[in-house]
């Protein structure tokens, strides 16, 4: 079994012991504040996955960052990864854990590149498109790049919808430099 299918095997555990505890939201939610930790520390990530650190301080570690800020519930799945010896997968299963959850409730995430900075209306309307488009509920994750000139690119899930100025104007010399050889 890969990997990311162990991590989530875990990651459903995690939402079933929720679930039956009706503390479902909370646990959602630390599992935000994990994903958070493990992104702004990659130094954590290298803990976890580092052999030579023995389990007892992994766990330590983790619970002097996060017992007081997450539900018993979540750092008791790090002391079972841990004990199991698959404190490598943690991250994984923090990820699965999270895209389990944006699914159960319709949302998607969507990357967005422009070529300025939007307004509030303009991503507001942009967000509206994108949730009408998608029929989910979008979380937009907003990037500039000059570079594309104008227009936007989408990226939705292994999607990408280029509609740059840029790439318009590529096709263009493209169909172009075509014409000239005939």
């Amino acid at each position: 079994m890969g990997h990311f299918a162990v991590a989530s095997r875990y990651a459903r555990a995690l939402y079933e012991r929720a679930r039956e505890e009706g503390v479902v939201t909370r646990v959602d939610e630390d599992m935000d504040v994990v994903w958070d930790v493990l992104q702004s520390a990659p130094l954590l990530v290298d803990v976890l996955k580092n052999p030579l650190i023995p389990r007892e301080k992994k766990v330590a570690v983790f619970e002097r960052l996060l017992a007081e800020q997450v539900h018993p519930l979540v750092v008791g799945l790090l002391r079972l990864v841990v004990r199991k010896r698959r404190e490598a997968l943690f991250p994984d299963i923090v990820e699965a854990y999270r895209r389990m959850r944006d699914e159960r409730l319709g949302i998607l995430d969507v990357w967005v590149t422009v070529a300025h900075q939007l307004d509030t209306n303009e991503i507001e309307q942009l967000k509206k498109r994108l949730e009408s488009f998608t029929g989910k509920h979008v979380r937009l994750h907003l990037e500039e790049d000059p570079r594309i000139l104008g227009g936007v690119i989408v990226r939705i899930q292994d999607r990408v919808y280029d509609r740059s100025v840029r790439t318009q104007l590529e096709r263009l010399r493209v169909q172009l430099a075509g014409l000239e050889m005939e």
